[in-house]
């Protein structure tokens, strides 16, 4: 048996690839590669995550399935990290309890792996000029290679950097020893009678430890949502409350250790964990909004990196963060941010973005295209029989009427209303609550890009 603790484990990243990648094509869904090895990388994966039959077309490099093999795999993405039986690829301990048991280990080996070595032989006989360091070369330094190994391993994004095939000397070496990849990543240190050491240069040491920050901050984040999960209400309140305290203890740990410092959304799991055991008897009746407090200042902290068009996990972490309706329907493509949320009866057009935290009331037809702002709450969408071009920025409700005209990128404030007869021209910014009903412009007359009515 395997266990997937981190979002990047047992392939998930190829598959969250394929997810981010794939677009609506004749046949179903499909997904072109770089090259050939990328291409049966993922068909090896993606047979062992679906239940159906996937299509690999090697002249084209391409992989098509059809729309429920998709939802299965999208399913199956989102399903990391919380309690399922046993599947196809032995995975059966994904529990947010083993997730947590797992990241409680990464301060303590951060904390020795930079443990400072002021007395190790391998030091610099002057500050930052080592034996093997040309005068013109980076600084270096010295790291305890056993824990900084153990945490790399932890982290299949970083797990290449620990098992590179790097020098190991028995004596600190001279600068024309060292081979391209030890001047790059550094070379192992076993001298007699200490322990073995990672000698790197200081650029390496800072860039590794910003990425292993970077995952370990994603993946609180993520044991937050796996906590709180429900299949029938998406943000819900399944955590147990010895494990919500165990969060709490995670996250001043990995303070104290300085892996990171969650601040203000340490205090509102705080808060929660206190109201689940009774601990704060006035909290237990205030859970929705110590809830909606959490979930605001997890949005606040998820990087923005991840939301890029291009980022190719983009797909898998902001599913991970977002609420569909069962009833509602969605198209493939469509880009939701952490904690947008689709209701009842919604239909979500191919090309729609939904911002961070974004609301999409029951029953609400997005057209393709449409972008959400973030924190907007479209509670309905009245089009008559017109449309919105692709593009179109929504900051919440509007009724247009028939025979009004929405020219290419306008943006609609909230709960505005464009009355027949009207065309709201190119660019312009109709501002929140404003009712348009009539908009003149004499012969050769224009409005500017940004212009608010």
């Amino acid at each position: 048996m395997r266990t997937a603790t981190a979002f990047f484990s047992d392939g998930l990243d190829l598959i969250a690839q394929f997810l981010a990648c794939s677009q609506p094509a004749d046949g179903g869904i499909a997904a072109s590669f770089a090259n050939p090895a990328e291409l049966h990388a993922a068909a090896a994966m993606l047979r062992q995550w679906s239940d159906g039959d996937i299509m690999v077309t090697e002249a084209a490099l391409r992989i098509t399935v059809s729309e429920t093999v998709w939802n299965t795999l999208y399913a199956g993405a989102l399903s990391a990290g919380r309690p399922v039986r046993p599947d196809r690829i032995g995975l059966s301990t994904r529990g947010a309890g083993g997730m947590l048991a797992e990241l409680s280990m990464a301060p303590a080996l951060l904390a020795l792996a930079l443990r400072p070595l002021h007395a190790h032989p391998g030091q610099a006989d002057r500050p930052g000029r080592p034996a093997w360091a040309t005068e013109a070369g980076p600084a270096w330094t010295l790291m305890r290679w056993e824990p900084l190994e153990a945490l790399l391993l932890r982290n299949q994004l970083l797990a290449p950097e620990a098992r590179l095939a790097r020098q190991v000397f028995d004596a600190p070496p001279r600068a024309g020893q060292l081979d391209e990849t030890s001047q790059r990543h550094g070379f192992l240190l076993r001298l007699p009678g200490s322990e073995t050491v990672l000698a790197c240069p200081a650029g390496w040491r800072a860039r590794t430890l910003g990425e292993l920050r970077s995952h370990f901050n994603l993946s609180v984040l993520l044991l937050f949502r796996l906590m709180f999960f429900g299949a029938d209400q998406g943000w819900g309140w399944e955590a147990d409350s010895a494990q919500c305290a165990g969060l709490v203890a995670l996250m001043d740990h990995a303070a104290s250790a300085g892996l990171a410092d969650f601040g203000e959304f340490r205090e509102s799991c705080n808060a929660l964990s206190q109201a689940l055991n009774g601990a704060q008897p006035e909290h237990v009746d205030n859970m929705p909004a110590l809830m909606a407090s959490a979930l605001r200042r997890l949005v606040a902290l998820w990087p923005h990196a991840y939301l890029r068009l291009d980022h190719p996990a983009r797909a898998l972490f902001a599913g991970w963060m977002t609420q569909v309706d069962p009833g509602a329907q969605v198209a493939p493509d469509v880009m939701m941010e952490p904690g947008a949320r689709i209701c009842q009866g919604c239909l979500v057009q191919a090309g729609v973005v939904l911002g961070a935290d974004a609301v999409v009331g029951p029953f609400v037809i997005l057209p393709a295209g449409v972008v959400v702002a973030a924190g907007a709450r479209v509670s309905r969408l009245g089009l008559g029989q017109g449309e919105l071009p692709p593009g179109t920025v929504l900051h919440g409700s509007a009724d247009i009427h028939r025979g009004a005209s929405i020219q290419r990128q306008v943006v609609l404030g909230a709960d505005v209303e464009i009355c027949a007869g009207v065309t709201i021209p190119d660019g312009v910014q109709v501002c929140a609550g404003a009712r348009v009903r009539e908009l003149r412009l004499g012969i050769g007359a224009w409005l500017p890009a940004g212009t608010r009515i």
